[in-house]
């Protein structure tokens, strides 16, 4: 990746959805191995946590929550809980069941 592309992504928050498996999930670690923090959500809350271990193995910040696109208020919860995850100001990972 080109440096300067490197430095606008770093500390940003990528936020994908079906993240459990397939190409959300091979994403969501290619996003955060390019420096983005990622919020991953899918509805299959077992295969998040194998991402977020990955995530985490690799010294990256994620944070995890159930999601089902299709619900209306999941989206809402989703993108507001990850906007305001607390953890992204200090560094810290962790998950939100």
């Amino acid at each position: 990746m080109c440096e300067h592309v490197g430095r606008v992504l770093e500390n940003k928050v990528a936020i994908v959805t079906g993240a459990s498996s397939g190409i959300g999930y091979t994403t969501s670690l290619a996003l955060s191995n390019a420096g983005l923090r990622v919020a991953v959500g899918a509805r299959r809350i077992d295969r998040l946590k194998e991402l977020e271990g990955q995530i985490i193995k690799n010294n990256k910040e994620v944070f995890v929550q159930k999601l089902d696109v299709t619900r209306r208020l999941d989206c809402i919860s989703f993108f507001n809980a990850a906007k305001l995850f607390p953890e992204w100001k200090s560094g810290r990972m962790g998950t939100n069941d």
